[in-house]
Parts: structure tokens; sequence; C-alpha cells
């Protein structure tokens, strides 16, 4: 009779704890940045632990106030936003993950200008109840600035639509869609 269980050694099963650990906190990376594009709050707010505070610009919020402030300013400015996450630098110490991520943000505002910044999270995990959430995130900005626009469009063939500007910040965009079709 076959057994269920294999036995791994203790230095390798620390290793893929590791893995494991670092792999949720880039699903609660993740969560974040694509509730803030798609102005989705809540989905931003599950990747976080209650009591969660944002640090940016030198004040620090509540995770809620951030998000909700930051929701409100890109309604009124910006057609959308896109926040890109790059290099993951991860010191997990038990229950406690000190995560510094590089990040690329643009912008296409309402005056057609276009903007990018970039810079890095540096944030504090831990993992309550064996679910790793954000507590605490300082974004560092390490530069920003307006962008040239662009006088034609290279990945749209002529004669394609156009996306209607604004309609996909939400829970109406192509990526809730399931299943996904044609």
């Amino acid at each position: 009779m076959a057994s269920d269980t294999v036995s791994i050694p203790a230095a390798e099963y620390a290793e893929l704890r590791k893995l494991l650990d670092r792999q949720q906190i880039e699903v609660c990376l993740a969560r974040i940045a694509r509730g803030t594009d798609r102005f989705d709050v809540e989905l931003a707010l599950s990747a976080c632990h209650p009591g969660a505070q944002f640090s940016v610009g030198g004040e620090i919020t509540t995770a809620e106030e951030s998000l909700n402030g930051g929701r409100d300013m890109h309604a009124a400015v910006t057609h959308g936003t896109l926040h890109c996450l790059s290099t993951l630098n991860c010191d997990i110490q038990g229950d406690e993950a000190h995560v510094e991520t590089y990040h690329l943000y643009c912008a296409r505002s309402t005056d057609e200008t276009c903007w990018a910044a970039t810079g890095r999270y540096v944030d504090r995990f831990e993992k309550r109840g064996g679910k790793w959430g954000l507590t605490f995130r300082h974004i560092a900005v390490e530069w920003a600035g307006k962008l040239s626009p662009m006088d034609f469009d290279l990945l749209t063939p002529p004669g394609t639509p156009k996306v209607r500007l604004g309609a996909s910040r939400d829970r109406d965009d192509v990526s809730y869609l399931r299943p996904l079709t044609a």
C-alpha cells in the first residue's frame, strides 16, 4: 500500500516553506497593484491585514484611507494608470517579512499628458493565522516626470476600434470576466 506522506529533510522543507511564503507575498503585491489600477479598493485591501498603514509623501495613513484617496485623485485626473512591479527582495524571518519591490508607474492624464514614476515599495508583511498580509508600506519615489506623447499607436492596426477611455477601471473590466471568451 502506497503512502501519501513524503519525508523531506528539515533544511529542504525550510527552503520550500520560504518559497511558498514568498509566492504568497508576491500574490499580495499583485492584488494591491491590480486593485489600485482597477479602482478595486476591496481587492487591494484583501492583501492587507487590519490596521495596515501607508507612508506616502511623509504622511502616514491607514491603507484604506490611502487607497481610497488615491482612487479618488486618479479618478479626477487620469484616464488610466498602470503599476508594474519588478525586482523583489524578500527577507522572510518566521512570520515577518521585509520586502522591497521596484515599481514603474505610468498614467495618462485627462489633459492628455502622460506621466511616469519609478520607485520602491518598502513593505512589512506579517503572517497571521496562516495568511500573509501587508502591515506597513513606505513608498519611495526615485524619479517622476512627464513623458512625450506618441503620434501613433504602434500596437493598434488601422481601423481597430479604440477602447473607450475610463471604461475599464472597475469590476466591469475584461480582466474580471470568467470565463474569458472571444
